[in-house]
């Protein structure tokens, strides 16, 4: 071979490590480029789910508060009218035991 064919073939060869380094580089950083916007996105998705729950978590709690505050209310009624009811049978009821202590 000529020596002009080898420097030829060397030149080649040296550019042909060259573009494969450069390929090898590249292909390492598209990865890294990859990785690094993945776990960027997971880094969202997780920021957003926790938003979510937050704001989840605040809306049950104040419609658990509102159900207590009804349910309260709804209790308070209720003694209420049992309160109405008892009295209305008090006389009735001291009648009936005055009878019978009295009738024995």
């Amino acid at each position: 071979m000529s020596l002009e064919a080898l420097e030829t073939l060397a030149s080649v060869e040296e550019r042909l490590r060259r573009q494969r380094a450069e390929a090898q580089a590249a292909i390492k950083q598209a990865a890294a480029d990859a990785r690094e916007k993945g776990e960027g996105l997971v880094a969202d998705a997780i920021r957003r789910a926790e938003a979510e729950t937050a704001a989840q978590m605040r809306r049950s709690e104040e419609e658990a508060k509102a159900a207590a505050v009804a349910l309260a209310g709804d209790s308070e009624a209720n003694r209420e009218a049992l309160r109405k009811i008892a009295k209305s049978r008090e006389e009735e009821a001291v009648s009936f035991v005055v009878e019978r202590i009295v009738n024995g």
